[in-house]
């Protein structure tokens, strides 16, 4: 008996304790989790300059934070600095405080309240973070290079600072609400994930969005009025953009790099400047606009822009700077280029441009600059005949083109000027006044014929054109082409110069002849 009971003495007291010590295993367990969860996420109402120690020994555990109250820079910069495991900061409910004291950032010690504190939260290693609800600032490099994946800018924020946001690898979209009303400098510069911006402010500043590689997307809520320098450089992805009616100035390298494949920029009425490589090295870019307006376009505007097809030049232009379109392979009109008022052309302002077959110089024309013109391989006609006197001209202009298979048209007063001068007499040389036509007969309509020195144009009054025959001095038939009653028609001269050509056309009315001397 006394051994049973001994037995069971010693069962049951084992069975308690190992009972015992399971609960007290699992109360500790909930106890240390208790505290850690409390560490974790964590609620504080703050007084400024107290936040460290409200948060106490705990700080450096916390993962969530939401602060009441009022902060202030010194705050700011130990949740930076001394917070490592925190990913989220609410501070939605606080005040910014203005600090004066010992330097906290960028040896700065003196920060207004109502911002938030320049310098103080860059390297921020949160990556969800709310800004409190009454600041009108957003300091120089408040956030630069923070770990934020996306931010929502108050309604009472006025201006931001330079480089605020800069380097915000992680920021995937933004909206800048109309409030704001003032940007600095690379405000968004790098963001390298940034895809998509809604923007409301009339200016973009200077590197605003530079290197914004994955940018696709730009909506601009109000009219734009200035882009700013270097503003999109590099926005490789950036194939579209709302340039507006309302723009009036385009910086140096705005678009430089960018992935643009139009510039539609004809209804944009009031602008008057764009800057040096505005749109240059765009390795997509095919086709653009320009406003008659726009009396300035920079050196190096469309340097390199291989893929342009179409291009409108202002009529309002006198210059054509250096470089200005420089290595546009594509382009074979070129007398969108050359405006009516074009006075001179730059340095190496057409070079390599080796799709035009002809070109028709402007009236105005005086000077053309070092190898303008070089490289223009398919270059077959010049209509020169518009000039009153031969242009000045830089050193190798036509630098690769082979002159002598070059008609160049003259007027009959400048015809020998061009044959005596330099870089101009190792063209083929003819002259293009109309006075070398001569009407030989007609039964019917007599022929209106102009002719540049290049090409004849035909037509006939009140009716129309159904063949046309070319034939020399001799009589020998040169061309024939039958024209199915075109109103009408455009016969290349050039091919059969110099010398006499006779052209009999059939028309509606009976046949006309006329007689050019090439």
């Amino acid at each position: 008996y006394q051994s049973c009971q001994s037995f069971l003495k010693n069962f049951l007291l084992e069975s308690f304790m190992s009972h015992f010590s399971k609960i007290i295993t699992v109360s500790l367990l909930f106890v240390s989790q208790m505290i850690f969860f409390g560490a974790a996420a964590r609620t504080v109402d703050c007084s400024p300059g107290e936040l460290a120690g409200v948060l106490g020994a705990d700080a450096a555990k916390i993962t969530s934070l939401a602060v009441t109250g009022s902060v202030d820079a010194a705050d700011l910069n130990f949740v930076c600095s001394s917070m490592p495991a925190l990913v989220s900061l609410d501070l939605s409910g606080a005040t910014v405080a203005a600090y004066n004291g010992k330097a906290i950032a960028a040896n700065r010690g003196d920060f207004p309240a109502a911002t938030l504190p320049a310098y103080v939260l860059a390297g921020l290693k949160v990556t969800s973070l709310i800004l409190p609800a009454g600041i009108t600032e957003i300091g120089d490099c408040a956030l630069m290079g923070a770990a934020i994946t996306g931010i929502e800018i108050p309604a009472s924020v006025k201006s931001i600072g330079a480089n605020a946001f800069s380097g915000c690898a992680g920021l995937t979209s933004l909206t800048i609400p109309v409030t704001v009303e003032k940007i600095g400098e690379g405000a968004f510069s790098s963001c390298s994930a940034l895809a998509k911006v809604a923007y409301a402010p009339a200016e973009i500043p200077a590197l605003a969005f530079a290197n914004c590689t994955k940018l696709s997307e730009f909506t601009a809520l109000n009219n734009i009025t200035a882009i700013g320098r270097e503003a999109f450089r590099h926005c490789d992805a950036l194939a579209e953009f709302p340039f507006g009616s309302s723009l009036k100035t385009v910086g140096d390298f705005a678009f430089c790099n960018s992935g643009l494949t139009t510039v539609p920029l004809a209804g944009s009425k009031e602008l008057r400047s764009i800057g040096s490589h505005a749109f240059a090295g765009c390795a997509s870019l095919i086709e653009v606009s320009l406003p008659d307006a726009a009396s300035t376009v920079g050196a190096g505007a469309f340097f390199g822009d291989a893929k342009i097809e179409t291009l409108k030049f202002p009529s309002s232009a006198t210059k054509i700077e250096p470089y200005t379109f420089k290595g546009l392979e594509s382009l074979s009109d070129a007398d969108a280029i050359m405006a009516n008022g074009v006075d001179s052309i730059g340095a190496y302002a057409l070079y390599g441009m080796n799709s035009v077959e002809n070109v028709t110089l402007p009236a105005r024309l005086t000077y053309i600059g070092d190898r303008a013109f070089g490289l223009w391989a398919s270059l077959g006609e010049i209509n020169a005949s518009a000039l009153s006197e031969v242009p000045q001209l830089g050193s190798d202009v036509w630098y690769g083109v082979k002159q002598d298979e070059v008609v160049l048209t003259a007027s009959s007063s400048m015809r020998d000027d061009f044959k005596n001068a330099d870089q101009w007499k190792e063209f083929s040389i003819s002259q293009s006044d109309n006075t070398n036509i001569d009407h030989i007969s007609a039964s019917g309509a007599r022929l209106r014929v102009n002719f540049d020195g290049i090409t004849a144009t035909l037509a006939a009054d009140g009716t129309e054109i159904n063949s046309v025959a070319v034939y020399d001095a001799s009589g020998r038939l040169l061309v024939t082409r039958r024209c199915n009653g075109a109103e009408s028609v455009a016969v290349r001269m050039a091919d059969f110069g110099p010398g006499l050509c006779i052209i009999r056309a059939e028309t509606g009315a009976g046949t006309s002849t006329v007689k050019i001397i090439l």
